[in-house]
């Protein structure tokens, strides 16, 4: 494991607070890694996170695994429309887009 959490979040922290100064923008980011948390790794919870505050369209591999629907439902639902599944199985992909607007539960 390259580094634990904490160091994660203290990636997200700085990234966040220096997010206009970085000037990071991506047309599309595909999230494979790291390890996920049932394999012992730190899990995409980070990457899926920092996908959403650069990216408009995001594809997700592995997505049916519980870890990664935690994370999907967390920081993705209500800001991105779920625009297609490849498939029922564990490793599948999900191809997310941002909406124009964000919805709430109350919106459903």
């Amino acid at each position: 494991m390259l580094f634990g959490k904490e160091e994660a979040q203290r990636i997200i922290d700085y990234v966040k607070k220096n997010k206009k100064d970085l000037d990071l923008d991506y047309d599309l980011v595909f999230v494979d890694g790291p390890v996920g948390e049932a394999a012992g790794g730190i899990g995409r919870g980070a990457s899926i996170k920092m996908a959403s505050c650069y990216s408009d369209k995001i594809i997700l591999h592995d997505a049916g695994r519980l870890a990664e629907m935690h994370y999907q439902a967390k920081n993705l639902r209500g800001k991105f429309k779920l625009m297609e599944r490849s498939g029922d199985h564990q490793s599948r992909c999900h191809y997310w887009i941002r909406r124009e607007k964000p919805i709430t539960d109350a919106d459903i």
